[in-house]
């Protein structure tokens, strides 16, 4: 009889990810970049947030985490780039960030001790150079992507 196995919280950080609108399939890579940049507290919060925006009351709802004590930890991940927030309705509210446009780019521009840049700029790359990433995103011959540049016609001249 087969083991059962069972996902860690990272693994399951990676399948939130992989259900955004831009997909992140796992890999050896991901998970070390997980691995990485959640702590093990920031992960299971970020399973279990929902995927649109939603307040610190709602979270702690869900999580059964103390008001006051999500909050700070919602400031962290905000401030790593881990979750989104918005000032909306007169109150914060948090959505969990993809990939990209996202945790790549937030996890990038961190600056600190706490933060292993170098490591983490060798694990993007390899993980981005695979094709597993590019695939899921652009499998059904999609056009649009959130990765293109698109231009502000009025800051380009005719002349």
């Amino acid at each position: 009889m087969g083991h059962l196995a069972v996902k860690d919280v990272y693994h399951q950080v990676g399948d939130k990810l992989n259900e955004l609108e831009m997909r992140a399939p796992m890999d050896l890579y991901l998970y070390d970049i997980l691995k990485e940049i959640f702590t093990s507290r920031e992960a299971e919060i970020f399973c279990k947030m929902p995927f649109s925006l939603s307040t610190a009351e709602r979270i702690s709802q869900i999580t059964k985490i103390e008001k006051k004590e999500l909050e700070k930890i919602l400031k962290e991940m905000s401030s790593k780039g881990l979750v989104m927030d918005l000032f909306a309705n007169g109150e914060n509210q948090y959505s969990p960030s993809p990939m990209v446009i996202g945790i790549f780019e937030f996890s990038m521009m961190r600056t600190g001790k706490d933060v292993n840049s170098k490591l983490l700029a060798k694990l993007f790359h390899h993980y981005l150079q695979n094709d597993a990433f590019f695939a899921a995103n652009y499998k059904n011959g999609e056009k649009i992507s959130p990765l293109r540049a698109i231009p502000y016609e009025d800051a380009i001249s005719n002349g």
